[in-house]
């Protein structure tokens, strides 16, 4: 018997399907016209302006969709390793991590499904501070960051990655992040399409190769940018 998560897993697939299935004239009023094509239609249940008035509330707004089984870990056991390009390699904790400078920042979350959740409420540590840490080198392109569930990642230019709002964020609507949002850590690039947005990040590889993330492999866009 198929559980709830397969549930949203195929109808998550189901969903991709119908969006890739669009024709030229729907993509081209998507190019032309902004995101209303496929922003139309999501019931998020609260209005554009005001955030859910809870934790709990916020989270209930999203659609998990799951590509595999979620990682489980202790808080002990979770590690952020950055590697490649860089002067000095990471390896940290997630107290190491909690003991960065953090940011926070409240952004509208997007699915290129069709549903949005507004004024998300995030905290965490910029990927700049990170790439600083690390002494990203000058040859360096890409930051590749890999989901600990093994099967998932994305990619960002060194550019892409250095914007200030661009974060690896461990709450949201002032919580720690759900398990099924990809605690203790996931990435959050506003202004993108949300699986630009990798959870359960445990690696950010940097190097000088364009690669494609999972979704991009099945045709999404590489740039994944919101047009409004």
């Amino acid at each position: 018997m198929a559980s709830s998560d397969d549930h949203e897993f195929f109808e998550g697939r189901i969903a991709r399907r119908r969006f890739m299935g669009l024709s030229a004239a729907a993509v081209a009023a998507l190019v032309l016209g902004g995101g209303e094509l496929l922003t139309s239609g999501c019931s998020p249940s609260t209005s554009p302006t005001e955030s859910a008035g809870s934790a709990a509330e916020l989270a209930s707004l999203f659609r998990v969709q799951h590509v595999t089984k979620d990682p489980t870990y202790l808080p002990n056991q979770w590690r952020l390793k950055v590697t490649g390009l860089v002067e000095r390699e990471l390896d940290l904790t997630l107290a190491d991590f909690l003991a960065l400078p953090q940011t926070d920042m409240v952004r509208d979350f997007k699915c290129v499904e069709g549903w949005e959740v507004p004024n998300v409420p995030w905290e965490g540590v910029t990927v700049s501070e990170i790439m600083d840490r690390a002494g990203v080198r000058p040859e360096a392109a890409y930051l590749h960051f890999w989901s600990d569930d093994g099967v998932y990642s994305d990619q960002l230019s060194v550019p892409q990655a250095r914007r200030p709002e661009v974060l690896l964020a461990h709450k949201m609507g002032g919580a720690e992040l759900p398990k099924d949002q990809g605690w203790p850590v996931r990435l959050v690039v506003p202004g993108k399409w949300g699986y630009k947005s990798v959870k359960w990040v445990g690696r950010i590889e940097v190097d000088d190769t364009f690669d494609v993330g999972y979704w991009e492999r099945q045709g999404y866009p590489d740039q994944a940018t919101i047009i409004e």
